[in-house]
């Protein structure tokens, strides 16, 4: 281990795996330890999320952290494709969505872009970000009007982008 701060992190993660090991969150936080620390390589963690990703129902932090890993590199079809998966194994987290629309814009694809934000929205209708990306791919596509009545949402990123954008 680096330093005792780590130690002393593990130790406690291991207290509450013992008190309650259904909860994904404790065991993923130990693998991000362990990976902080370098006691666990990159390829590493994830064989140790996927080994978490099958074992439990619960797969929300483990595909927020997959997804992270996955959306840093550039768009593709390849990346596209992840999400998609994802949406097929867990259709009503709507962070997939939203990541997917991410994905899809950055390459262009807008209409398929705005249906995956839409379809984010309609399981998580506050998601901010969603709203703010909806908006930016009607912007790109060149509908002004629907671009800033989406950032304008209550919860949108109005601030940002319609003071910028739609004035």
């Amino acid at each position: 281990m680096k330093t005792k701060s780590y130690q002393e992190a593990i130790k406690h993660i291991n207290v509450l795996i013992e008190l309650a090991p259904s909860v994904v969150e404790y065991q993923q936080m130990k693998i991000a330890i362990l990976l902080e620390a370098d006691e666990i390589s990159t390829d590493e963690a994830k064989v140790l999320l996927n080994e978490l990703d099958l074992k439990n129902a619960n797969k929300r932090l483990t595909e927020t952290m997959e997804n992270l890993i996955v959306s840093t590199g550039e768009a593709s079809e390849e990346t596209i494709q992840h999400y998609k998966k994802r949406i097929n194994g867990n259709p009503n987290y709507y962070e997939n969505y939203h990541l997917l629309g991410k994905e899809l814009a950055r390459l262009g694809r807008y209409k398929e872009a705005i249906a995956a934000f839409s379809k984010c929205l309609e399981l998580e209708p506050n998601y901010r970000y969603a709203h703010g990306e909806r908006g930016k791919a009607y912007y790109d596509m060149g509908d002004k009007e629907r671009a800033c009545k989406e950032w304008e949402t209550p919860g949108g990123l109005s601030t940002s982008y319609s003071e910028k954008y739609c004035k």
